[in-house]
């Protein structure tokens, strides 16, 4: 006879299945699935720390804001990045595939990567320390 697996919900889908009671029926139900909520615990670091989601608090409440700009400048990045390690890997390879031409990757041009914003300058100077001056040293020739 067949077992039949467990219909009851993990913690973790029961905590994303809190985490989403404000979206539709078919998105709720694939982020609480068993794939959909590993997903979810993986992408969401993810997102955070490349700048597309953000999370502000308003009244104590979390209020996330996904930024379309800076999605599209990370995925040009992932997309540069898997062409050039596939360019490595072919390249690694040796033996060329019949019908495809080998070529050397260089990317196009319109690629750009990130630059960071410049730091804002300080309001007050920087205290630096003068140099001091250094004892002289006793000279001991290599012979005696």
């Amino acid at each position: 006879m067949a077992s039949r697996k467990s219909s009851k919900k993990s913690i973790t889908q029961q905590a994303v299945g809190l985490a989403t009671m404000g979206m539709p029926a078919p998105v709720q139900k694939v982020a609480t699935s068993r794939w959909g909520t590993r997903l979810l615990i993986l992408a969401i670091p993810i997102l955070l720390a490349t700048g597309v989601l953000s999370i502000r608090w308003v009244n104590g409440l979390p209020s996330f804001s996904f930024n379309a700009d800076r999605a599209a400048v990370v995925g040009q990045q992932v997309e540069l990045e898997a062409r050039r390690a596939a360019a490595q890997f072919a390249s690694r390879q040796g033996s060329a595939q019949p019908g495809v031409p080998q070529q050397p990757f260089a990317p196009p041009a319109q690629y750009q990567t990130y630059q960071p914003a410049p730091a804002p300058q300080q309001a007050y100077p920087v205290y630096q320390a003068a140099p001091q001056p250094q004892a002289a040293q006793q000279y001991y020739p290599a012979y005696r």
